[in-house]
């Protein structure tokens, strides 16, 4: 179980980094005032969804755009093995 939770906990972190990456790509006038604690990786609670969600919700607030373009903007600039 602890190898569980380091690999688990390895991933989330990868992916947490990732989507910052992203973030900031797609908002490079952000850029110098981004914090990683803006994007929040998640576990849906529907596991049809997924095994993790990026919750942009507090991102609206500040972009002052739906969570639906913010989250379009995050895709496009996501870059790995999965595209």
């Amino acid at each position: 179980a602890p190898a569980r939770r380091l690999i688990s906990f390895m991933l989330k972190t990868l992916l947490h980094q990732a989507f910052f990456n992203a973030f900031t790509a797609a908002y490079p006038d952000l850029s110098a005032q981004a914090d990683s604690s803006w994007i929040r990786l998640e576990r849906p609670r529907n596991p049809e969804h997924g095994d993790f969600a990026v919750n942009v919700s507090s991102l609206a607030k500040v972009l002052k755009l739906p969570p639906p373009v913010i989250a379009q903007a995050i895709a496009a600039e996501l870059q790995g093995p999965w595209q």
